[in-house]
């Protein structure tokens, strides 16, 4: 048995989900649902998703309860995949723990920071 596995495996470009909306939903949905699907023998899945997810915010104040407006396929994709992780949770047994991330890498950052590794 495994305690933990994390899934931070996506495609994470905005303006390009718009021109691949196809490739977003084959890497981010199909993927995230094939790992959801596998993780049988795990305590806990911990999933990355974005504040791409939120949209444009209703309130200044963004908490968990805040509502979800996709507005790109790439946050459709990342919504998409967090249903499955939940899903699967429920029949695989094991405790999903979701992180909404903002900004991860700074201000101004590369939006291509694979490049540099």
């Amino acid at each position: 048995m495994v305690d933990v596995a994390v899934c931070l495996a996506a495609i994470i470009d905005v303006v390009e989900s718009f021109k691949k909306p196809d490739l977003y939903f084959d890497v981010n949905v199909k993927g995230t649902y094939n790992i959801a699907k596998a993780s049988k023998s795990i305590d806990v899945l911990i999933f990355a998703y974005s504040c791409a997810d939120y949209g444009d915010p209703v309130k200044t104040s963004i908490d968990k309860n805040h509502p979800l407006r996709p507005r790109s396929p790439y946050a459709a994709s990342k919504i998409s995949g967090e249903v499955y992780i939940h899903v699967f949770s429920q029949i695989n047994s094991y405790r999903p723990v979701v992180f909404r991330l903002f900004n991860v890498y700074g201000l101004n950052s590369l939006r291509h920071m694979w490049e540099l590794l």
